[in-house]
């Protein structure tokens, strides 16, 4: 549920006016993120992406255009930690094998590099990867 709020910008507010000044803010009491809690990672349910938590409030801002705190955020959540952070994120996708799916991240079909983490939606993307990384 969304609600619009009205506040004047000026000391005074003259209603006589045919146009009024006025500042909107919109405030969000429902937010497009949910955590996993296998994987202790924030998920924006509306673009099917795991956030480091060092980026959910600007990922809210410059996409949802929803402004927020980080204490809104860990309340909505239920969260008593912090989420994955970004150096986690980047260790984390380095180290861990998958094989239960991120709530709320679509799977699609793909091709997963044997080597390492790396996967790609096409063979040609796939091909470069190799080419660039693995044979070396």
């Amino acid at each position: 549920m969304n609600l619009l709020i009205l506040e004047p910008t000026g000391t005074e507010m003259n209603l006589d006016e045919e146009f009024t000044d006025l500042a909107i803010k919109e405030h969000s009491t429902t937010l497009p993120i949910t955590m996993d809690g296998r994987y202790n990672l924030i998920v924006c349910k509306e673009c099917g992406i795991g956030l480091p938590f060092d980026w959910v409030i600007m990922h809210l801002k410059e996409y949802h255009r929803v402004k927020t705190t980080i204490e809104e955020v860990m309340v909505l959540l239920n969260a008593e930690n912090d989420a994955m952070t970004l150096a986690e994120a980047e260790n984390w996708i380095q180290n861990m094998w998958i094989s239960t799916a991120v709530q709320n991240i679509p799977v699609v079909n793909g091709f997963r590099c044997h080597e390492c983490q790396y996967s790609a939606a096409t063979m040609k993307v796939m091909r470069n990867h190799f080419s660039i990384t693995i044979i070396r």
